[in-house]
């Protein structure tokens, strides 16, 4: 069975820092759609990604490559840049 992993976009630092906010990965919409996601049957994972608030490719590149190497598909919602730039170095499906 394929697993849908869900990725959060880009708080500030702020945001980040906030004591009062959840985790990036537990912000806004995301437990909501893994919630729905796994209900209906699919799995579902929000990883967290290493300071949101400041993307770095090769941070990044290593979540990437575990969710890609262990998980069969990726459901995004990230910042389209950063998977154009990863996309354009790995194949990805």
């Amino acid at each position: 069975m394929k697993t849908a992993i869900i990725l959060h976009g880009m708080p500030s630092r702020e945001e980040y820092f906030d004591i009062g906010n959840p985790t990036p990965s537990n912000m806004h919409w995301l437990p909501w759609i893994r919630q729905e996601l796994i209900e209906n049957g699919v799995p579902a994972e929000t990883p967290e990604l290493p300071e949101p608030f400041l993307p770095v490719y090769e941070n990044w590149k290593k979540v990437f490559e575990f969710i890609y190497y262990v998980h069969d598909y990726i459901f995004k919602l990230l910042n389209i840049s950063l998977i154009l730039v990863f996309g354009s170095k790995h194949v990805l499906f």
